[in-house]
């Protein structure tokens, strides 16, 4: 299936106005992070940022190449085009997150699994 295009719903002018306001608001959480003191003292807390600024810039690369970013969700079953940096970036930051609470749980690391690729424990 191909990516849905710019349409008359969004331009490649609206997605690139969109992602640029995205990289805004993704700005402003992280120097909330660390104007709260977060980077220093909770460290996985302040990944949050970089899985959401990873997620910004796979958007504005979508928005460049005049694909509609805004549909890309397990509600529309529509996927975003990513590149293999893109997932081991994001694997890295949510195992910094999560990997030993997941790992501590064999009940709750199924639970994940089967949360996110639909498998059995």
């Amino acid at each position: 299936m191909q990516p849905p295009v710019a349409g008359p719903d969004h331009s490649k002018e609206d997605l690139l106005l969109l992602a640029q306001r995205m990289e805004k608001v993704a700005e402003q959480v992280y120097w909330m992070f660390f104007h709260a003191e977060m980077g220093a003292r909770v460290h996985a807390f302040i990944e949050f940022c970089g899985v959401l600024n990873k997620y910004v810039q796979i958007c504005q690369r979508c928005a460049g190449e005049g694909i509609d970013f805004t549909q890309f969700n397990t509600h529309t079953g529509q996927a975003m085009p990513v590149e293999m940096h893109d997932m081991e970036y994001l694997g890295e930051k949510l195992q910094c997150i999560f990997g030993p609470i997941i790992d501590a749980n064999p009940e709750a690391k199924a639970a994940l699994k089967k949360a996110l690729f639909g498998e059995g424990s």
